[in-house]
C-alpha cells in the first residue's frame, strides 16, 4: 500500500485501476479488491469457515459465477507497481475463490505473500524464478504447479487438503522457512505416452532452510523427488501416503520417495502411519540427527521381469548422525538396504517385519536386509519379535555395540529350486563386533546363521537358540562362547572349525546330532560350564563327522592346565587310536601300530613297556629255573663244564647259578650282574637223569613236579636258547620303546 494513502482510498483506486484494466468485475474479484489494500481475507463464498462444504474446491463445478476470479488480475495485483503498491503488506488472501486461466507471475517480484485459500485454480500455476515473502495455497485446489528456482523468503504451505492434478515442480527453490505439504494431495501416476506423467512433487536440488512436512495424511500418487535438496531441519513425512508402485514399461513407476544426496540437518521421520508403495531411496544422503522409520510400511515386493521392483527401502552410503530405528510395527515387503551406510548411535529394528522371500527366476528377492559394511556407532538389535522373512545380511559390518538378536525371527531355509537365495537366514560373515552377539531368548533362524571370520570383542551367547547351522568358522572372540539350553539341538549344525574363543560354556544337552559338529582347528582356553571330564568330552570330540587331531590335542592342553593329567592322556590316547585306525592302511603298518598300543601306549601309557619287561624277566626266572633243574643250563667255563657234566654240577668254587639274575640280564639292556657270562644253555644233548641241583634248593620241587607232569622238550636247551634270544631283542625293543615314549618320540603332540 502506497504511503500516505489510508485503506478505503486505496480500495477505490484499486477499483478504479482493476475497472479500466479489466472491465467489469464479478463479485469475487471486487471482494477480493476490496480486502487487499486493508489485508483482510476475501470470501468469496457464503461462508468463511475454512472447513465449510461451501467451500469444498472439488465442488467448484458447482459454484456460480460470482465466485469466479481472472487469474490475469492476481497477476495484475502482483506485479503492477501502481496495483502493488496498494496492497498492504499481509498481501493477496483468497478464499473459496474459482481462478481462471493460467496464473504466470514467472520472474515476478511480489512484495507481499500470496494466499490462495480453498481455491480452485482451473489452470496451471507457473511461478518460476519469482520471489515473493511466502506461498500459501492451503485447502486449493491446482493443476500443475511450475515454480522452478522460485524465491520464498517465509514459508511455502502446500497443505490441509491442498490437492494438485499434475507435477509440482520446485527445482531449485529457495525457501526461507518452512516447506508444509502436510494433508496435502499430490496426483500426477505415470501413464503411457504421456511424458509429463510420473512425478508429483519435484524438488531436487531445492534449499529449505527449516523444515519439510509431508505428514498427516499426506498422499502423492507418482514419483516424490528431493534428489540434491537441503533441508535445514527435519524431514517429516510421518503419515504420509507415498504412492507409485512399478507398472510394466513404464520407467516413472517404480520410485514412491527418490532422495539421494538428500542433505538433512535434522532428522528424516517416516513413522506412525506412513506407507509407500514404491522404493524410498536415500542413497548417500547426510541426515543430521535420526532416520525414524518406527511403524512405517514400506512395499515394493519384487517381481518376474518388472524393472523397478525389489527395493523397499534404499540407504546405502547414506550418513546418520544419530540412530536409524526400523522398529515398532515397521514393516517392509521388499528389501531393504543399507549398504555402507554410517551411523551414529544404533541401529534398531526391534520388532520390524521384514519380508523378501526368495522367488524362483527373481534375482531382487531374498534379501530382507542388507547391510554389508555398515558402521555403527552405536549397537544393532534385530530382537523382540523382529521377524526377517528373506536373508539379512551384515557381511564386513562394523559395529561398537553388541549385536543383539534376542528373540528375534530368521526365516529363509534351504529350498532346492531356489539354491542361490535361500538356505541364510543370518549372514555375518567378516563382521566386527566391539561387544557381544546375543543369540538367544527365543532367537530362532530357519536356515544357515553365517558368522565366518567375524570379530567379537566380548561374547557369542547362544542361549535357548535353536539353529539349523551355525557357522563361527575362522570367528575370533574374545570371551565367551555360550552354547547352553539350545532347543532342537539334535537337529542343528555347529561349526565352529579354526575358532579362537578364550572361554567355553555349554552343556551336553545343547551338543548336535553325530556327524555335525565341526571342531578341527577350535581353540578355547579353558572350559568354564559344561562337562570337564574325559569320558563326556570324548563324546563331544566324536560327534564330528572325521577324526583329525587338533580338537583332541586342544581338549587335552584344556584339562592339563585345569589339572586333569590323567583326562589329558585319555584323550591323546584315543586321538592315537582313532589316527592309527584312519591312517594305517597296510598290514605292517597295522602291525607296528598294535605293538605300540600294545607296549607303550602309543607312548601314552609307557609304563606299560615296563610290564613287558617284568613278565619277561618271570618267564625267563621260571624257564631258565627249570632248565638248570634239568641240566639245560651250564657252566661256560671248560673246567666247569667238565665237572658240571661228570658229576651234574659245577664245582664249588664257581659261581652259583641264579635264574632270576640270569633272566634280569638277559632282559634288560646293558644291565650286567655276572650270570650271563658263566652260565649258558647247555649247548651238548643232555639225556642223563635230573641230577638235583643241590645249590639251589628251592627249586627241587619244582623240578621234581616239572619232570613228573610237563614234556621233556620244555627243559630242551634249544628252547632255553632261542627263548633267551627272544628275551634279549624283546628287551631291547622294549627298553627303547620305554624311552621313546618317555621322551615323547613316538606322540605327535
Amino acid at each position: 500500500m502506497a504511503p500516505g494513502n489510508n485503506p478505503d482510498q486505496s480500495t477505490q483506486e484499486l477499483l478504479q485501476l482493476a475497472t479500466t484494466r479489466f472491465g467489469q468485475l464479478s463479485e469475487a474479484e471486487a471482494k477480493l479488491l476490496r480486502a487487499a489494500p486493508k489485508g483482510d481475507q476475501a470470501v468469496c463464498g457464503p461462508s468463511g469457515d475454512f472447513n465449510d462444504p461451501s467451500n469444498d474446491p472439488s465442488k467448484a463445478d458447482e459454484w456460480g459465477p460470482e465466485r469466479r476470479v481472472r487469474a490475469e488480475l492476481i497477476r495484475w495485483l502482483c506485479t503492477e507497481r501502481e496495483a502493488a503498491s496498494r496492497v498492504d503488506p499481509k498481501g493477496i488472501q483468497l478464499v473459496g475463490a474459482k481462478v481462471t486461466g493460467r496464473l504466470d507471475l514467472s520472474f515476478a517480484n511480489v512484495p507481499f505473500p500470496l494466499c490462495l485459500l480453498r481455491c480452485c485454480l482451473t489452470h496451471q500455476i507457473i511461478v518460476a524464478s519469482a520471489r515473493l515473502p511466502a506461498l500459501y495455497l492451503n485447502g486449493s485446489r491446482t493443476r500443475s504447479i511450475t515454480a522452478d528456482g522460485v524465491t520464498v523468503f517465509g514459508n511455502v504451505f502446500l497443505r490441509a487438503a491442498f490437492t494438485a492434478e499434475g507435477e509440482v515442480r520446485l527445482l531449485g527453490a529457495q525457501i526461507g522457512g518452512d516447506l508444509d505439504c502436510s494433508g496435502g494431495v499430490f496426483r500426477n501416476p505415470p501413464q503411457k505416452d504421456v511424458p509429463e506423467s510420473g512425478k508429483a512433487l519435484n524438488a531436487d536440488g531445492i534449499n529449505v532452510r527449516g523444515n519439510v512436512f509431508l505428514r498427516r495424511g499426506f498422499t502423492s500418487e507418482g514419483e516424490v523427488r528431493l534428489l540434491g535438496a537441503q533441508i535445514g531441519g527435519d524431514l517429516d513425512c510421518h503419515g504420509g501416503h507415498f504412492k507409485n508402485p512399478p507398472k510394466g514399461n513404464l520407467p516413472e513407476s517404480g520410485k514412491a520417495l527418490y532422495a539421494d544426496g538428500v542433505n538433512v540437518r535434522g532428522g528424516v521421520i517416516l513413522r506412525e502411519g506412513f506407507t509407500a508403495e514404491g522404493e524410498v531411496r536415500f542413497l548417500s544422503a547426510q541426515i543430521g540427527a535420526v532416520l525414524d522409520c518406527s511403524g512405517g510400511k514400506f512395499k515394493n515386493v519384487p517381481e518376474k521381469e518388472r524393472p523397478g521392483s525389489g527395493d523397499a527401502l534404499n540407504a546405502d552410503r547414506a550418513n546418520v548422525r544419530s540412530g536409524v530405528f526400523l522398529r515398532a510395527g515397521f514393516t517392509a515387503e521388499g528389501e531393504v538396504s543399507l549398504l555402507r551406510a554410517q551411523i551414529g548411535a544404533d541401529l534398531d529394528c526391534s520388532g520390524g517385519v521384514f519380508k523378501n522371500p526368495p522367488q524362483k527366476d527373481v534375482p531382487e528377492s531374498g534379501k530382507a536386509l542388507t547391510a554389508d559394511r555398515v558402521n555403527v556407532e552405536g549397537g544393532v538389535f534385530l530382537r523382540e519379535d523382529f521377524a526377517a522373512h528373506g536373508e539379512a545380511r551384515l557381511l564386513g559390518a562394523h559395529i561398537s555395540g553388541n549385536l543383539d538378536c534376542s528373540g528375534g525371527k530368521f526365516k529363509n531355509p534351504p529350498q532346492k529350486e531356489l539354491p542361490e537365495s535361500s538356505g541364510r537366514a543370518l549372514s555375518g560373515d567378516g563382521v566386527d563386533v566391539r561387544g557381544s552377539v546375543f543369540l538367544r531368548q527365543g532367537f530362532t533362524a530357519e536356515g544357515r546363521v553365517l558368522l565366518l571370520g567375524a570379530r567379537i570383542g566380548r561374547d557369542l551367547d547362544c542361549r535357548g537358540g535353536p539353529f539349523s547351522v551355525l557357522s563361527a568358522e575362522d570367528a575370533r572372540i574374545a570371551h565367551r562362547l555360550v552354547m547352553r539350553d539350545v532347543r532342537n539341538a539334535e537337529l542343528s549344525v555347529s561349526d565352529l572349525r579354526n575358532a579362537v574363543v578364550e572361554v567355553l560354556i555349554d552343556d551336553e544337552a545343547s551338543w548336535p546330532a553325530a556327524g555335525n559338529l565341526h571342531l578341527d582347528g577350535f581353540v578355547y582356553g579353558r572350559i568354564s560350564a559344561g562337562p570337564t571330564d574325559a569320558e563326556t568330552r570324548l563324546k563331544w570330540l566324536a560327534l564330528q563327522p572325521e577324526s583329525t587331531p587338533q580338537p583332541y590335542r586342544q581338549l587335552a592342553k584344556v584339562l592339563r592346565e585345569m589339572g586333569d593329567d590323567r583326562g589329558a592322556r585319555k584323550v591323546l590316547y584315543e586321538m592315537e587310536c582313532r589316527r592309527r585306525a584312519q591312517e594305517d592302511k597296510t598290514w605292517y603298518s597295522r602291525l607296528w601300530g598294535r605293538v605300540l598300543w600294545a607296549t607303550i601306549g602309543y607312548g601314552l601309557y609307557s609304563r606299560r613297556a615296563l610290564g613287558w619287561l617284568v613278565s619277561l624277566t618271570l618267564l625267563g626266572t621260571l624257564l631258565f629255573g627249570l632248565g638248570y633243574l634239568g641240566g639245560s643250563m651250564a657252566p661256560t667255563e671248560r673246567e666247569a663244564y667238565a665237572c658240571f657234566e661228570k658229576q651234574g654240577w659245577p664245582p664249588r668254587h664257581y659261581q652259583q647259578f641264579n635264574p632270576l639274575v640270569y633272566s634280569l640280564e638277559n632282559s634288560v639292556p646293558l644291565l650286567r650282574l655276572g650270570q650271563d657270562s658263566v652260565w649258558a644253555p647247555n649247548p651238548g644233548p643232555r639225556e642223563q637223569e635230573y641230577h638235583g641241583a643241590v645249590n639251589f634248593a628251592p627249586f627241587k620241587w619244582l623240578g621234581r613236579w616239572s619232570g613228573k607232569y610237563l614234556p621233556a622238550w620244555h627243559t630242551a636247551p634249544w628252547l632255553l636258547r632261542c627263548y633267551r634270544w627272544l628275551q634279549i631283542v624283546s628287551g631291547w625293543m622294549l627298553a627303547t620303546l620305554f624311552v621313546a615314549g618317555v621322551t615323547g618320540v613316538v606322540r605327535r603332540e
